[in-house]
């Protein structure tokens, strides 16, 4: 039996690095720790507030234990008999429903100069506490209730300087070290295997984004897309649903009003963590369909952890998992797979929107990998025109684009690709055509799971959410005045074109956390990379031909036209002429091929590969890093 070799370098590289990271993530968050404390000075500890420092305005009731402001507007001033040093500003609260309120904190600035500082807060019934970051000399705290349909009670208001080490600091540092470091000492092996580069670096940096995310849907329709995985895990135990399926449910509040501390992220996770060990109320029966299929891993992963036992919270967490493991493994076959671009297929694959999608429940990611998985190999049958088209190759090519279409059938227009195929990549004429009569069978099939629905059974209101909105209405509209519809279609294409594929609305997107305000440092990344990234897996040079360039446009055109028809039935009222509900996030499946379609042969690349890979890589991560500190670390994990 041959024995396993183990490269004792490589083995002692990899621990270095984790060691180091592991210092420099722990050392970030001790040394934040120590400047918070010492800037303390004399106000070390919890800071209690007397009752005699504190003021009410407005319709406010003195308690035995606090104040309770009623439905009306209230205030709460809290004087401080001197300017001190506030590191954190805590209180406790009971409120049955949510309510918001403004918090105005006044301090010096580095002059001495008074300033004031107006933040954004709000109570309800999921937490009792709420804490807010000051780090400043503090005189004066307001605040300020607005007009609401409840009481809410409030309590031990505390100032907060004490030691307090940040781990969810520590383990950004550590992904973001860790995986830079990767990139630089394994540049010259990334490039001879660029597939297990895009994998790790992928389950690096999602796996970061995972821990920094808040214990509830925050991504797009997230909420139902839990219930739908929940659902289906729950028919392979048999159990009751459990509360926590009402609780996300019944939490999007939470998606515009977010945590504002470390401490209420906590808070947060205890409170999942306890609402997942109870039964719910009303059972929630998912019926299987089509884009059932999207939810397999989400519904097993769920399903295992309910099993084991483990808090809910990290339940949670090995859901969102799921898909990292499904999104890194399906674009790092891919990177393998195709011949050339691979170094743009990592770049597009770490743009901030595609992996916030791989750490939130939605179906989004297995019509992501699966539609990037068949064009790939498009791309490589286009590549080796002198290679016949393997049968093998046909199978996984079908496969791969029908089950990315299965969950958004709007796709289908992208398996033609294989349609304009030249007839050397066939044994025979017969060969061709039973092939290409194939996909066109398999095209028509998929176009039926929602067109022939939508044309002899149209629902009276396609939207419930309100609005006049009616598919029979407006398919009246677009048959019965087609070039006026075209004009509308290809006018609002043209209007969010930009901004889809190579804006902050398409590519650096945290959907309800937020998006990217300077997006044009991610348009340069992937323009740049379109032109330079000119290597292939072969000494001689390998391009795409302008025919190829021609189908993949032309295929493009027509999936973001479904794209936009689709919701122009489904979610704008009849006879607008601004069609509602598209976001850009729809075009991330084919937005690989457009920018593989600007490669061109002009562009000459002189850096060594593994060089190059190794920038572009640091550069997408460095980017994705600034996202995750400006949306996620700063507003909520500090």
């Amino acid at each position: 039996m041959k024995k396993i070799s183990i490269d004792k370098k490589l083995i002692k590289k990899l621990t270095a690095i984790i060691v180091i990271s592991a210092v420099l993530g722990g050392g970030m968050s001790f040394g934040f720790m120590c400047i918070d404390y010492l800037r303390a000075g004399g106000n070390k500890g919890l800071i209690a507030v007397d009752e005699s420092w504190i003021q009410s305005e407005g319709n406010i009731v003195e308690e035995d234990n606090g104040y309770q402001v009623s439905k009306s507007a209230g205030k709460i001033t809290i004087n401080f008999p001197e300017t001190t040093y506030i590191n954190k500003f805590q209180y406790q609260y009971s409120a049955p429903d949510f309510v918001e309120c403004n918090i105005y904190v006044y301090t010096e600035n580095i002059y001495g100069d008074k300033t004031t500082k107006k933040l954004h807060d709000s109570v309800g019934p999921i937490a009792q506490r709420s804490v807010f970051n000051v780090r400043n000399n503090v005189s004066k705290i307001v605040i300020e209730f607005l007009d609401s349909e409840v009481d809410v009670s409030l309590h031990d208001f505390i100032g907060d300087n004490t030691l307090k080490f940040n781990l969810l600091l520590a383990a950004f540092v550590f992904f973001n070290v860790f995986g830079g470091l990767y990139l630089i000492v394994f540049r010259r092996e990334n490039a001879l295997h660029p597939g297990i580069a895009a994998f790790v670096t992928i389950m690096i940096f999602a796996t970061c984004l995972l821990v920094l995310q808040p214990p509830y849907g925050s991504s797009w329709d997230e909420e139902i897309h839990f219930s739908r995985s929940y659902s289906m895990g729950e028919k392979l135990q048999g159990g009751d649903t459990a509360a926590v399926v009402d609780y996300v449910n019944n939490t999007g509040w939470l998606k515009t009003h977010h945590e504002s501390s470390l401490e209420e992220r906590v808070d947060l996770i205890r409170n999942i963590n306890h609402v997942g060990y109870l039964s719910g109320g009303e059972e929630y029966q998912y019926p299987l369909q089509l884009n059932s299929l999207g939810y397999i891993l989400q519904a097993l992963a769920l399903w295992l952890g309910t099993k084991l036992g483990i808090p809910y919270y990290f339940v949670w967490l090995l859901g969102k998992f799921a898909n990292i493991f499904i999104y890194a493994l399906g674009i790092g076959i891919a990177v393998s797979i195709i011949p050339i671009g691979k170094r743009l297929l990592a770049v597009t694959s770490l743009l901030p929107t595609m992996m916030y999608l791989s750490t939130s429940y939605t179906y989004d990611v297995t019509v992501i990998v699966f539609v990037i998985l068949g064009i790939s190999i498009w791309i490589r049958e286009c590549i080796e025109r002198e290679s016949k088209f393997e049968y093998k190759w046909r199978i996984i090519y079908c496969i791969c684009i029908i089950l990315g279409c299965m969950p958004k059938a709007v796709y289908a227009p992208l398996l033609l690709c294989a349609f304009f195929l030249p007839s050397s990549k066939f044994y025979s004429s017969r060969d061709k055509y039973i092939f290409k009569g194939s996909l066109v069978f398999a095209f028509i099939l998929l176009l039926s799971t929602f067109v022939l629905p939508t044309l002899f059974a149209p629902p009276a209101v396609s939207d419930t959410r309100g609005g006049d909105t009616s598919v029979l209405r407006q398919l009246e509209y677009v048959i019965g005045k087609p070039v006026a519809y075209a004009v509308v279609l290809l006018g609002n294409i043209g209007k969010t074109f930009a901004d889809f594929v190579f804006g902050g609305e398409g590519i650096a997107n945290f959907a309800h956390l937020g998006r990217s305000a300077q997006p044009v440092w991610y348009a340069l990344l992937v323009g740049g990379t379109s032109l330079t990234d000119m290597y292939s897996d072969a000494n001689e040079e390998k391009y795409l031909c302008g025919k190829d360039k021609a189908v993949a446009l032309v295929m493009i055109f027509a999936t973001i036209s479904l794209v936009w028809t689709a919701l122009y039935l489904s979610f704008t009222e009849v006879g607008k002429v601004m069609i509602a509900g598209v976001q850009g996030r729809y075009y991330l499946p084919f937005i690989f091929l457009f920018y593989l379609c600007f490669r061109t042969r002009r562009f000459k690349n002189e850096f060594k590969v593994e060089n190059y890979q190794m920038c572009t890589m640091l550069i997408s991560t460095a980017l994705l890093s600034c996202v995750m500190i400006k949306l996620i670390l700063l507003p909520s994990c500090m």
